[in-house]
Parts: C-alpha cells; structure tokens; sequence
C-alpha cells in the first residue's frame, strides 16, 4: 500500500499582554509565521518579519496547528516558571496551554 503522511503545519501569533487576559481577543493577535512541521523532530519556525516588543511588557506567543489534538515535541513545562530561552535582553518561559484560538 501507499503510505500517506498528514503534513502538520503551524501558525505562530504573537500578541501584547497575557495569555488568559488576550486568548479570546482575535483581533489583538497577529499572525508572525506559517511553516509545515517535520514529522517527529524539532522544527524551526523561521517569523516572516521582525518582531518588535515593548521593554518590561508581557507577550504571547501562540502556536496553532493543523492537527485538532495540537503537536507535542520535548519535555513538559511547569506552566510558565520553566526558562527555555533567554540572553540579556529577553527571557523566554516554555507554557502550555488547551485553549483553541
């Protein structure tokens, strides 16, 4: 037989403000990338332009997928105290979260 992979893509938002405070305001929200993910590996998402963000403000960064379950790659999180990502001007907190967009 023919083997058929369904091709998960992703679509990065990126907003000002905290996640509870911004999940149901669509129009807060704008959209900063699309790619296709590779099948079990890690995948870059390379942003379509610059994102500029304010000094001592919070943002979101929410990755939607394709998939109605989502896509799961690495370890767990402990819901934003976890860094995953920082130098000496940003820090970066892994989350996770069920919400839908």
């Amino acid at each position: 037989g023919r083997f058929v992979t369904n091709v998960a893509t992703a679509t990065v938002y990126i907003c000002q403000g905290t996640l509870v405070r911004r999940l149901r305001q669509r129009d807060e929200w704008r959209q900063a990338a699309v790619c296709s993910l590779r099948p079990g590996l890690s995948s870059r998402i390379e942003l379509s332009e610059p994102v500029r963000l304010q000094a001592n403000c919070q943002h979101c960064v929410y990755i939607a997928t394709n998939h109605a379950n989502g896509i799961a790659y690495g370890g767990g999180a402990r819901g934003g105290t976890d860094v995953c990502g920082e130098n000496e001007d940003l820090c970066v907190y892994a989350a996770r979260t069920s919400g839908s967009m």
